[in-house]
């Protein structure tokens, strides 16, 4: 790699840091485009910028979908070149998880790749749509991607996505404590896009579905409707922000 292409990764990884999905993408074309040989890191980089862009689309469905279609196949060339490569295996899951949610499960690339990290917390429809694919279910268990999850928490702390999916995980386990744990990390996060605001509801929602449970189990309540209410305030801030994320876009 020379200093110059050096420098060019080091500037694609600076926009991606600071959420600046469009130079990013440009940039990142304008690299594919000088050289033309198949390059893992490039791809992989390319469907990140898509996804930060996809997310500031979230009332332009066709867009974002255009968007994550194109991070999609990045992330199948990134694969097919370094399937080792924790990046690649972070973003492949990331994008179809994204699409698995999206579009039916009936494709087998995407199960292929999504397996691990969607499988435990699928609704049945979904399962049913994974069957029709397959004949069975992947092998898939709760701690299996809980282990994953946890992996990926080490390589990117805070991530939204990942906070989401243990406390889903969590909650299918019955830790409700630990469930709480990871959710309440998420209503904490600062929304930067319409993505962050919706998924941050998600959490809310999530909370309250445990409060439920715990309620019905024991009764106990008090603290997990004391941590709500400490949320309240970030809720009601992340559910202006869709007009400034409409602007970025």
């Amino acid at each position: 790699m020379t200093v110059a292409s050096s420098n060019m990764y080091d500037a694609v990884d600076e926009y991606l840091d600071e959420y600046d999905g469009r130079r990013a993408y440009e940039l990142i074309k304008e690299m594919i485009s000088e050289d033309k040989t198949p390059n893992a890191k490039l791809e992989y980089r390319l469907a990140h910028a898509c996804y930060i862009l996809s997310n500031f689309c979230l009332s332009k469905e066709d867009e974002r979908y255009r968007l994550l279609e194109e991070a999609y196949v990045s992330c199948k060339t990134a694969y097919k070149l370094e399937s080792k490569n924790p990046e690649v295996l972070k973003w492949s899951a990331i994008i179809t998880g994204i699409l698995a949610e999206i579009k039916n499960l009936d494709d087998t690339e995407r199960v292929v790749y999504v397996k691990e990290f969607k499988m435990t917390t699928l609704s049945e429809e979904e399962k049913e749509h994974v069957m029709a694919a397959f004949g069975s279910l992947p092998t898939s268990t709760i701690d299996e991607a809980l282990d994953n999850f946890h992996k990926a928490e080490e390589l990117n702390p805070g991530h939204i996505d990942n906070l989401i999916y243990l406390g889903k995980c969590y909650t299918a386990k019955g830790n409700y404590s630990e469930a709480q744990k990871y959710l309440m990390l998420v209503l904490e996060i600062t929304p930067i896009d319409e993505m962050d605001e919706a998924q941050m509801a998600e959490a809310q929602e999530l909370l309250v579905d445990i409060k439920n449970r715990k309620g019905k189990s024991n009764g106990k309540t008090d603290e997990v409707d004391t941590d709500l209410e400490k949320t309240e305030n970030s809720i009601e801030s992340a559910s202006s922000y869709s007009e400034k994320s409409n602007v970025t876009s």
